[in-house]
């Protein structure tokens, strides 16, 4: 703990730590997020419920056990999309 606080306190840490979240965010802002492929709508439309009428864990090329959770999430909190986020 006490080697964790020095560690913190020492000035390229903090350096490093304020670069990396000004660099995530410049990437951010600067680049456009979309799709790649036409399989990504289908599959969000999937795991939303959208086409089937229900939230469904059974996606192309992915793990059914984050199939399972993102069908978790629309079921409890369908306003997010949960899938783009993934």
């Amino acid at each position: 703990m006490i080697y964790l606080l020095r560690f913190i306190k020492n000035k390229s840490f903090l350096f490093s730590l304020l670069l990396g979240t000004l660099l995530i965010g410049l990437t951010c802002i600067s680049t456009d997020i979309q799709y790649q492929t036409i399989d990504d709508f289908f599959m969000n439309a999937i795991a939303s419920g959208y086409i089937g009428g229900v939230p469904d864990e059974h996606l192309i090329y992915t793990n059914v056990v984050i199939g399972q959770l993102l069908k978790f999430l629309f079921n409890t909190i369908p306003g997010i999309n949960w899938y783009g986020l993934y």
